[in-house]
């Protein structure tokens, strides 16, 4: 049987934001990386391949006003949905892989918060005009990835993007904490 490794669902909308509870997300942190104890959802065929594992990752924002100003600001987030993210596989590799996956997460949220720091926005037009283009980005970079690596199997070539992505982060370092921008 031959066995397709990691793939990801990039399935999240701000409409959904609301919709999730915070208590069934694991937000991304720095110095804390998943675990396959935080893959709780039941294993699902997906196409007719046999897939490894699942991540349900994602990014979100929600604005903030100023009472005293009436000036809009954003916050945004990464997160990790385990009861929708699961695994038939477990390896290292894989473990690895899906951790990438949350890592581009946070990659796209900080550019998220660079996006609204740099630009005053209402909240009309903060949907069409900063989120929705990042993330289409952070959708394709997503299949990117699983393509470029055999979703994990090439192992030289998942490194490579984790030297990629890790380098990138810290480029936008000054975005990592979760505020209003």
């Amino acid at each position: 049987m031959k066995i397709f490794f990691p793939a990801f669902l990039v399935l999240f909308s701000v409409f959904l934001s609301g919709q999730q509870k915070k208590s069934e997300k694991i937000l991304w942190e720095e110095n804390k990386l998943l675990t396959w104890g935080d893959f709780k959802g039941k294993t699902e065929d997906i196409s007719g391949k046999d897939v490894a594992a699942m991540s349900f990752c994602g990014i979100q924002y929600n604005n903030c006003i100023n009472k005293g100003t009436k000036e809009y600001t954003y916050q945004a987030n990464s997160f990790f949905v385990p009861v929708l993210s699961w695994v038939k596989v477990k390896s290292e590799t894989i473990l690895q892989h899906e951790q990438l996956h949350f890592d581009i997460a946070e990659l796209y949220t900080r550019k998220l918060r660079k996006a609204f720091s740099e630009v005053r926005i209402s909240p009309q037009n903060s949907q069409s005009q900063i989120y929705n283009p990042i993330f289409k980005e952070y959708q394709k970079v997503q299949n990117q990835y699983d393509t470029e690596t055999h979703h994990g199997i090439l192992q030289e070539t998942n490194l490579q993007w984790k030297e990629k992505i890790h380098a990138e982060l810290k480029e936008l370092e000054a975005y990592k904490e979760e505020r209003c921008y």
